[in-house]
């Protein structure tokens, strides 16, 4: 029979390997190691466990070098039969979501068909609520699967080091595996994060990545195995796509999800990150709000399983919400007093600095403080420009006749990296919202670079 091995562990003097054969999941043990990824011919006795899982006693192994045509047919049926996408409807179902579905379905199929092949799969999910319902998403739909990591990403692109992590908790699973999926939801399209995908690919990984913000260099699309982004279409407002609703589009596609359940993951999403897709209710500004403060407090970090709990108890929403709002009233109240403001090229510039105010487990956290200052300062009759601020960390929103002026923060970002390679740490986002991150010492001139560069961009006269 032939077998196509998937995981080896050593137990005790001899080796527990399970594998794939034409009657589908098969286990043996015996004295020799075969890696994963090996073809091997196995005699021996049969034993059924379950309808798609047999035990192998083997009397004789050899490598496989020409394989049964008929076997190795059945073991590919198998796999696809295993790895069959289910049947979903979308959120929206409108022209650009039609076009997605083929991207969708890759990637619910080669995550599925991972599971089958025992794939070591490894999510990374950003740290705000859309990262969050994005990842989320995929933990409805992979929640059965015993051989995953989720992991809260603390900054928004995959680097060097990040890979080191992933490969070292590859490395020390009790088995060996055939090589991991890496799952990126709500960032990783950044060019900041090419260097760390060309060593996971050099290492054998798989790259999924989910999100919606501008690839800044499409040349990363080479190093991603499938990519899931509205910006790989000709639609109007990509960013409005968010990456909570698309990851729960293929988590639907990989598992049957309560529909109740992945319906509100994607509301807080599209309210949270303001998609112009969607127009919340106070019901979903509330749970938005929770969820955030969730994320803020640090409350159920890097526990995948405590935010699924807590973002489907009603009363614990209510509770963070109405705890969210008296510590924002206290923000606004000290930020307020924190403001500088700056008019240069008839546009408002209305600097925060609340590197006092935002600490690591403090609520509210510096994205969300950014829309909160943007939100109090940019409800005004000309163009404005909030920058809220850290000791390295920068947050930009616009208000809707900066938008309407022809402001583009990304574009702004982009300029300022050709300008301070040696400054900037990360940064990027969307036309509208966008934010940095400096290396120490370099606030003052990135702040000072980047006003330039707002207030003198190429912008439509009023």
């Amino acid at each position: 029979m032939l077998l196509f091995v998937t995981s080896v562990k050593k137990l005790d003097k001899e080796y527990f390997h399970s594998a794939i054969c034409p009657k589908g999941h098969a286990i043996f043990k015996c004295n020799k190691e075969y890696l994963p990824g090996s073809w091997l011919e196995i005699e021996g006795q049969v034993s059924h466990l379950d309808k798609d899982t047999i035990e192998i006693s083997p009397k004789k192994i050899v490598i496989s070098t020409k394989h049964n045509k008929n076997d190795e047919k059945g073991i590919q049926d198998f796999i696809n039969k295993q790895s069959k996408i289910e049947e979903s409807t979308f959120f929206f179902n409108d022209e650009t979501m039609r076009f997605l579905k083929p991207y969708i379905e890759e990637a619910a199929e080669f995550i599925k068909k991972a599971t089958v092949l025992k794939r070591p799969i490894i999510v990374r999910y950003d740290s705000d609520q859309d990262g969050l319902t994005a990842g989320l998403g995929m933990y409805y739909a992979l929640k059965e699967y015993y051989n995953i990591k989720f992991i809260q990403q603390p900054f928004p692109y995959y680097s060097i080091l990040d890979f080191e992590d992933d490969k070292r908790h590859v490395e020390n699973l009790e088995a060996k595996h055939l090589p991991p999926v890496l799952i990126i939801v709500d960032f990783g399209s950044n060019p900041e994060s090419m260097d760390g995908y060309r060593k996971a690919v050099e290492n054998g990984f798989s790259i999924i990545v989910i999100d919606h913000h501008p690839p800044q260099n499409v040349k990363i699309g080479e190093l991603i195995t499938v990519w899931v982004s509205a910006w790989l279409t000709n639609c109007s407002n990509p960013s409005s796509y968010t990456s909570g609703l698309l990851s729960c589009e293929v988590a639907k596609k990989i598992n049957k999800i309560d529909k109740k359940i992945v319906d509100k993951l994607i509301r807080i999403s599209l309210t949270a990150d303001r998609s112009k897709m969607y127009s919340p209710s106070s019901r979903d500004l509330k749970d938005a709000e929770a969820v955030g403060y969730f994320i803020g407090t640090s409350a159920y970090e890097n526990n995948i399983v405590q935010y699924a709990k807590a973002v489907n108890d009603e009363e614990m929403l209510d509770f963070a919400f109405a705890q969210s709002q008296e510590k924002i009233q206290d923000f606004i109240q000290k930020a307020s007093k924190l403001t500088k403001v700056k008019t240069i090229n008839n546009i408002t510039f209305c600097f925060v600095n609340v590197t006092k105010l935002i600490k690591k487990g403090s609520y509210p956290s510096k994205g969300l403080g950014a829309n909160i200052m943007a939100d109090l300062y940019g409800n005004k009759n000309y163009p404005v420009v909030t920058i809220v601020y850290t000791g390295r960390n920068i947050s930009f929103r616009l208000n809707k006749l900066a938008i309407e002026k022809g402001i583009d923060l990304s574009k702004a970002i982009i300029d300022l990296k050709s300008q301070m390679m040696q400054g900037i740490e990360s940064g990027g986002g969307h036309k509208a919202a966008a934010a940095l991150r400096v290396k120490a010492g370099y606030l003052k001139d990135a702040l000072d670079k980047i006003t330039h560069l707002i207030a003198n961009q190429n912008i439509q006269k009023q």
